[in-house]
C-alpha cells in the first residue's frame, strides 16, 4: 500500500495509545519523496535558546509495501519521538534505550521493528543513523507491471531458501536477482524474509550495484 496522510495520522493516534499510553503530543506527520530514507524523525534546535521547533515525522510516500512494514516504519520514528519528548539520553541514535523500547514493543505487540533506517543527511538538527558498512544480500525484484523492488535478505542459506519459497507464490513477480554488495546505500532497507519490497527506479539503485557480485 502507498501511505496517505489520513492513514498515517490515524495510525499515529492508534499506536500512541497502544504503545505509548497516549502520552506523545500530536506532531505533524508528513509525506516526502526523499530517496535517502523510509522514515525520519527530525527537529530544529536554536543554538542560543536551545529551544526545539519544527518537530515532525516524515514517511516516504514512494514506499509501496504492505501495511505491517508501513506501520513498523511509523512506530520506529515514534520511538525516536518518545525519547525526545521524555528528554532521555541514549548511547547513540539507535542506542540502548531505543533498542530496549523497540524490543519491548516487538514482544508485547507482535511487531517486527528493526534498526535500519537512514535519515536525510546535511540537516544539523536531524538525528544521524549511519548505516554500517558490511556485505549485504540484496534481492532486486522485477514486477510484471514494470516496477522494480529492493529487498535485503539475511545472508544465510536457510533464510534465503525460505525467502525463495515465499516469493514463488507471488504471481505479480517476473524475476528476482540476488547481489552481494558492500555499498552502504542498501543499509536503509529492512533486512528480513518478509515479502516487503521498496519500489525504486532503476536509475536510483543500479549505480550502487556496479561493484556488486551477482549470485
Amino acid at each position: 500500500m502507498v501511505p496517505t496522510l489520513e492513514y498515517l495520522n490515524r495510525r499515529f493516534d492508534h499506536y500512541n495509545n497502544l504503545c505509548f499510553e497516549g502520552k506523545l503530543p500530536k506532531i505533524p506527520v508528513e509525506l516526502t519523496t526523499s530517496k535517502r530514507f523510509l522514515g525520519n524523525f527530525s527537529y530544529r534546535k536554536n543554538r542560543l535558546t536551545r529551544k526545539c521547533t519544527d518537530v515532525k515525522i516524515k514517511i516516504n510516500r514512494l514506499m509501496d509495501c504492505d501495511e505491517a512494514m508501513l506501520d513498523d516504519t511509523l512506530i520506529h520514528e515514534m520511538i525516536h519521538y518518545y525519547i525526545f519528548v521524555n528528554k532521555i539520553k541514549d548511547t547513540s541514535a539507535h542506542g540502548r534505550v531505543f533498542v530496549g523500547v523497540m524490543k519491548a514493543i516487538n514482544e508485547q505487540f507482535g511487531r517486527h521493528l528493526e534498526v535500519s533506517h537512514k535519515p536525510l543527511e546535511g540537516e544539523e538538527s536531524v538525528i544521524k543513523h549511519e548505516p554500517t558498512k558490511r556485505i549485504r544480500l540484496v534481492a532486486v525484484v522485477a514486477f510484471r507491471d514494470g516496477r522494480f523492488g529492493i529487498k535485503v535478505v539475511p545472508a544465510s542459506q536457510e533464510r534465503l531458501n525460505l525467502f525463495n519459497s515465499r516469493i514463488k507464490r507471488i504471481s505479480d513477480i517476473l524475476t528476482v536477482d540476488y547481489y552481494l554488495t558492500e555499498d552502504p546505500f542498501f543499509g536503509r532497507y529492512p533486512c528480513s524474509v518478509a515479502l516487503r519490497f521498496c519500489i525504486v527506479a532503476q536509475s536510483d539503485y543500479l549505480p550502487h550495484l556496479a561493484n556488486a557480485r551477482k549470485i
